[in-house]
Parts: structure tokens; C-alpha cells; sequence
């Protein structure tokens, strides 16, 4: 069955701050680094990060994740009142 191509975005937002949240999660946890797990999920993850992270001056906590996650929303909301409001 086809779905909205809306619907498919939102599940990909979804999936994919789902992603950042693991790699915020495992980033405070120094064995993890080890792990191919954590590696999978840092090459998903950093070549949006790493932009983010040259614009935002260092804080002494990265909040580059948080920033995407945001900015994924917004774009999410805009999308959502564009074509199904």
C-alpha cells in the first residue's frame, strides 16, 4: 500500500533522532567508543553533525544533536501544515 509521502518523512525523523539520541546516549559512555555499534551510528550521524558543530561556539557540551533534532521538527511541522492543513 502507498503511504503519504508526509507519513514516510515523519517515520524518517523519527528513526533518524532516534539515532542521534543513541549516539548523545553513547558518547557518555567511554567503553562504548570500542564498540562497531557506536561506530555505525557516528557515520551516520556526523556529517550532519559536523556542520552544525563549526556554526554553534563551543560550550563545553556538544548540543549539535539537539540542534538537529530541533531543526528536523520544525521542518516536520512546516511540512505537516503545507500539505495536510
Amino acid at each position: 500500500m502507498f503511504q503519504h509521502p508526509v507519513l514516510i518523512w515523519i517515520r524518517l525523523v523519527q528513526l533518524y533522532s532516534l539515532v542521534l539520541l543513541v549516539r548523545a546516549i553513547l558518547s557518555w559512555i567511554p567503553e562504548a567508543r570500542s564498540s562497531k555499534f557506536y561506530w555505525y551510528v557516528h557515520k551516520i550521524t556526523e556529517p550532519v553533525l559536523a556542520p552544525v558543530r563549526n556554526i554553534i561556539p563551543n560550550i563545553g557540551i556538544d548540543i549539535s544533536p539537539v540542534v538537529i533534532i530541533l531543526l528536523l521538527n520544525l521542518i516536520t511541522r512546516v511540512i505537516l501544515r503545507v500539505f495536510l492543513f
